[in-house]
C-alpha cells in the first residue's frame, strides 16, 4: 500500500509539474514575459506539488477516518446483538 501511495503521488507530482509548466509558458507568452522560467517551474513546481500532495494526504486520512467510523459502527451493532 505505501509503494502504490509513492507511485500515486509521483504521478500526481509529474503532473502537477506539466500543468505548471504548461501555465508559465501560456502566462509568459499572453500576460507578461517571464526571462527565467527555469527557476518559475522549479518555484511554482514545488510548490504546487507540495499542495497536491498535502490534499492527497488528507483524502487519504479522511477516507481512513470514514472506514475506521464505520467499523466502530458494525462492531457496536455486532455487539448489540450478541448481548
Amino acid at each position: 500500500m505505501i509503494k502504490n501511495n509513492r507511485y500515486i503521488k509521483l504521478t500526481l507530482v509529474i503532473i502537477t509539474e506539466a500543468i505548471v509548466v504548461w501555465f508559465t509558458e501560456v502566462f509568459s507568452t499572453y500576460i507578461f514575459p517571464l526571462h527565467y522560467t527555469t527557476l518559475t517551474y522549479l518555484i511554482l513546481g514545488s510548490l504546487l506539488a507540495y499542495t497536491t500532495t498535502k490534499i492527497y494526504d488528507h483524502i487519504l486520512k479522511r477516507k481512513k477516518e470514514r472506514v475506521e467510523k464505520e467499523i466502530q459502527d458494525l462492531t457496536k451493532f455486532v455487539l448489540k446483538r450478541i448481548h
